[in-house]
């Protein structure tokens, strides 16, 4: 289903509309960078930490830093190498769902303390 979504595989029969449009009556481009899926676990995909938050390319760095000091994670990616041009491995894969999950865990904790 996912692949027809982003028309990766053209449907062999039927339509799939979002908002009264026919997703095969849009460009490609403008397709896939109107819809996201958020997956339930993290995902970061080969390339770079900035290809992995910004993959068209529509946002400045002081954009992109913003939002990364928003979700408290500016001080760890401002620490890694390359910063945010920095490759994603398997080690940088690592420290970054590390830091997501305590600080997932560190906000649960608060929010269920908040009651107290």
């Amino acid at each position: 289903m996912i692949s027809v979504l982003f028309r990766l595989t053209e449907p062999s029969s039927g339509t799939i509309i979002i908002d009264g449009i026919n997703v095969l009556d849009i460009g490609l481009h403008d397709l896939r960078s109107k819809i996201a899926i958020i997956p339930q676990e993290p995902v970061l995909f080969l390339g770079t930490i900035r290809n992995n938050l910004d993959p068209f390319e529509d946002h400045k760095d002081c954009e992109i830093l913003e939002a990364l000091r928003d979700v408290h994670l500016y001080d760890l990616v401002a620490s890694l190498p390359g910063g945010l041009d920095t490759v994603v491995c398997l080690e940088i894969q690592i420290i970054l769902w590390s830091a997501v999950y305590f600080k997932l865990r560190f906000m649960t904790k608060l929010s269920n303390n908040a009651g107290d």
